[in-house]
């Protein structure tokens, strides 16, 4: 049974670390689901393998993470849907694993709403597996902070 935690700003639990298959395939799926109010823009998600990591709330320092079964949870008890979710080749698999992996060691992410968000969070990551600036250029939510 997964233990969900809730609060106003994020569901999860605090990620203690993430598995070699995360992005064994070469792939992550971006996943972008609807905001909390005041945010209008949506909230980003990294689904690698079955997990899903996140980083949600001002001040929060922890990255999250969800199962399959969680983000379903996470969906359904925030009343929130998924928006958009794109597949995207990471060139670089180890390279996006281990900066995941400096990113839940490292718990200092230290989230704000204009920067150092959702978003920023998710294009860390990409950015060190590999995945170009001009893929997050088209997408408003992925914005340089």
């Amino acid at each position: 049974m997964w233990n969900i935690s809730q609060s106003c700003y994020g569901f999860g639990n605090t990620a203690i670390r993430c598995y070699p298959e995360c992005f064994s395939q070469g792939t992550a799926d971006v996943v972008v689901v609807e905001g909390d109010m005041p945010n209008i823009f949506g909230h980003v998600l990294l689904c690698g393998g079955d997990d899903y990591f996140h980083v949600a709330g001002p001040g929060g320092t922890s990255v999250l993470t969800l199962s399959s079964l969680g983000y379903r949870v996470y969906l359904s008890n925030s009343g929130k849907q998924e928006l958009t979710r794109h597949v995207l080749a990471i060139p670089n698999p180890l390279g996006a694993q281990q900066r995941l992996e400096y990113r839940i060691a490292n718990p200092s992410w230290d989230y704000h709403r204009l920067t150092h968000n959702c978003s920023h969070f998710v294009r860390d990551i990409l950015h060190a597996g590999g995945v170009s600036d001009a893929w997050f250029s088209r997408f408003p939510i992925f914005m340089k902070g």
